[in-house]
């Protein structure tokens, strides 16, 4: 038992270590390659100094970071195993009589823990400088063309449209008729300065028309007055009304379930939200399954001779898995899957892999 212990302690501290530098290593990666991006959008305006792209690509980076968690698990495996292989402390752990499932656990433990704390604590504050990130890019990159936002009241639309302000508001949405319940128009002008009031009992979309019904108008200096059917231009239309809102990396773990019922309740569609939940929680799994595929992949005695394809072939699982992944995601977005299904059917089948390639070559 002591011995276990022993050796538990020595692989989770040096995962631990290579985790950290290979972690390190990506971020600072990121973080040049994304600086690199945003001098290049900012070459065409004025205004934006160094500071302020560096401000914006470090708000970005946690969530950057987080997608590939999952990978710098796998690359730091396989060179934590690689290493060991090569130093031949493999054969004396295994002489020892700890098997490969032993020697697995500490590792796997470790990962799921980090997997863990980047779930629960890590991510909220990722998702808030994510938010921060995208107003200050929509208001510095994009002109703050429009906006959607979800509440108890519906939802809540504002439009910037030649030099004219437009804050929609719909009570909910009906998907099947492309129609919405009772809606409120507030327009202004660019120096913010009322221009009239519609107030509308229902309506629907014709491309990026609005067909309001039963509407009454109302202006300075005028009566109100009432009119059967109205209509007015909008660069939405209905599906990119539905596709609106907010980016859910924007969102963090705990608040995706109440901003489900929002869009459940005003009739948006939730399923790219209720797909990024489960993404997130698969994610402790993913993590916990690359330390499995990391030693199949790199767990074959040095002896035995061919180390070096098995590593290149780790490598090209790696990418081969987050291209399978990044298209599942998409088939789950798409509605072409349930969210469950999409979010935890590659980490299912990495898993299995893994494990079958381990049980070949190991005894347990």
């Amino acid at each position: 038992m002591r011995l276990s212990f022993v050796f538990s302690r020595y692989f989770s501290t040096l995962f631990l270590k290579w985790f950290c530098i290979f972690l390190s290593a990506v971020v600072l990666l990121i973080f040049i390659f994304d600086v690199t991006e945003l001098l290049r959008r900012a070459s065409s305006r004025t205004g934006l100094d160094i500071v302020l792209l560096v401000n914006l690509s470090l708000l970005k980076l946690p969530s950057l970071v987080e997608k590939l968690l999952p990978f710098v698990t796998l690359f730091s495996s396989m060179f934590i195993f690689w290493r060991l292989n090569r130093s031949h402390e493999l054969e004396i752990v295994k002489s020892a009589g700890v098997s490969i499932w032993g020697l697995l656990t500490p590792l796997a433990g470790t990962a799921c823990l980090l997997g863990v704390i980047e779930l629960f604590i890590i991510n909220p504050v990722a998702s808030k400088m994510m938010l921060t990130y995208e107003h200050l890019d929509s208001r510095y990159f994009q002109g703050n063309q429009g906006s959607l936002a979800i509440s108890e009241s519906g939802l809540w639309m504002r439009e910037q449209k030649e030099g004219l302000h437009t804050i929609y508001h719909f009570s909910h949405l009906d998907p099947d008729q492309k129609s919405f319940g009772s809606a409120r128009l507030f327009q202004s002008d660019s120096s913010d300065r009322f221009v009239r009031r519609l107030d509308a009992a229902s309506g629907h979309f014709e491309g990026k028309k609005l067909i309001l019904e039963n509407v009454w108008i109302s202006a300075p200096d005028q009566l109100p007055h009432f009119l059967k059917d109205y209509q007015i231009m909008s660069t939405y239309n209905f599906e990119s009304l539905q596709d609106a809102g907010a980016d859910p990396q924007s969102l963090s773990f705990w608040g995706l379930p109440s901003y489900v019922s929002l869009l459940d309740k005003s009739g948006v569609s939730s399923v790219k939200y209720r797909l990024h939940w489960h993404s997130l929680l698969a994610r402790i799994a993913w993590i916990v399954v690359m330390v499995l595929l990391a030693a199949a992949c790199s767990m074959r005695s040095v002896r035995q001779g061919g180390t070096m394809v098995w590593l290149g072939t780790g490598l090209l699982s790696a990418f081969i898995l987050y291209f399978a992944n990044d298209v599942s995601y998409s088939l789950g977005v798409s509605n072409k899957l349930p969210p469950f299904v999409a979010a935890w059917a590659p980490v299912f089948a990495s898993g299995l892999l893994g494990g079958t390639i381990l049980l070949y070559f190991e005894d347990g």
